[in-house]
């Protein structure tokens, strides 16, 4: 390749000399930033599922539990029962 003008090497000279630089460098930086990206984004979504299953355990443990079912289905049986006899 040659010179320019003022005895410095081309643009092209200098790609070519330097081109593994040129594309594993950006290539790596990249791959980093995607997998740095993926790896909060992970982490957001494993914290946001122990959140939610804290609170559905503080629901669960505050909850009184019924001995008796109150549901319609039940208290009207037991009314036709009690009317019956």
């Amino acid at each position: 390749m040659g010179r320019g003008a003022d005895g410095s090497p081309s643009a092209l000279d200098v790609v070519l000399h330097h081109w593994p630089l040129l594309i594993f460098v950006p290539a790596v930086l990249v791959l980093l930033g995607t997998f740095i990206g993926i790896t909060r984004w992970w982490d957001l979504r494993d914290g946001m599922r122990v959140a939610d299953r804290t609170v559905g355990d503080k629901w669960r443990l505050g909850r009184r539990r019924v001995e008796q079912c109150t549901c319609s289905w039940h208290t009207i049986a037991t009314e036709v029962r009690a009317e019956n006899g």
